[in-house]
């Protein structure tokens, strides 16, 4: 049989890249080039060879988004398991110390051409952002009494991430590690940003469009709050 190479991923084109990773070619490049001084290893050891930095990148991001086994991942990029549970966890502290600012609230000027641009795509104004929660499916616990918790309606174990975005789809805020069985408006309530916006101090006095103040939008598993308009289908109402 013949053996792999351990940079298969790059002969694939942007479109396989979205595909098999959910980023494009461009964005794991310059990924790469952002991550290496954090994740380079000077030289081979005596006792085992380097593995690369864009092998390291992509092995964590193919581990990520397919909720893949270590094992998988040994084979599909000839790396050893207990090191690819070393670069992932490099891979997921490098990230959350180069891009930790990346992630945050829109104000001033910048409030206002979100809002623009939601008005653009909705006709609504004054719409500050968008939220919604997805699952992260995970591999079956181990701990029994913990299950039940991270089970979602399909019966699938996951983890909730609840995220607010632009008319860009940028986040603007982002929570995770919810269990899956945790509803939408109860996991809204452990948010710095639910105790800010209560208090009044998330959302300036800004008044457009006849006096309507900022608020976000969610669906209908959210509770409607002053500053949290709900959706509903129109059969529904």
């Amino acid at each position: 049989m013949k053996a792999r190479s351990t940079t298969w991923f790059f002969q694939y084109d942007n479109k396989q890249w979205i595909e098999h990773f959910q980023v494009s070619r461009p964005f794991v490049r310059q990924l790469i080039e952002k991550l290496k001084h954090k994740m380079e290893k000077k030289k081979d050891t005596k006792y085992k060879c380097v593995v690369l930095v864009n092998i390291k990148v992509t092995c964590s991001l193919y581990k990520l988004v397919h909720v893949a086994k270590y094992l998988q991942c040994s084979e599909h990029f000839i790396i050893r398991k207990s090191t690819i549970h070393l670069v992932l966890h490099k891979f997921v502290d490098a990230m959350n110390k180069i891009f930790k600012n990346q992630v945050r609230w829109v104000e001033g000027n910048n409030l206002l051409h979100v809002m623009e641009g939601i008005k653009e795509l909705s006709n609504l104004p004054s719409i500050q952002g968008a939220i919604d929660v997805m699952q992260i499916h995970i591999q079956k616990l181990k701990v029994i009494f913990a299950g039940d918790y991270y089970t979602f309606k399909s019966k699938a174990y996951s983890m909730q991430l609840q995220a607010i975005v632009d008319h860009k789809k940028r986040f603007l805020d982002i929570f995770v590690c919810m269990h899956g069985s945790m509803n939408n408006s109860k996991m809204l309530r452990l948010l710095s940003i639910y105790q800010k916006a209560t208090l009044g101090d998330l959302f300036h006095e800004i008044f457009l469009h006849h006096g309507i103040k900022p608020y976000i939008i969610g669906d209908k598993g959210y509770l409607l709050l002053p500053w949290l308009m709900v959706f509903h289908k129109q059969n529904a109402i």
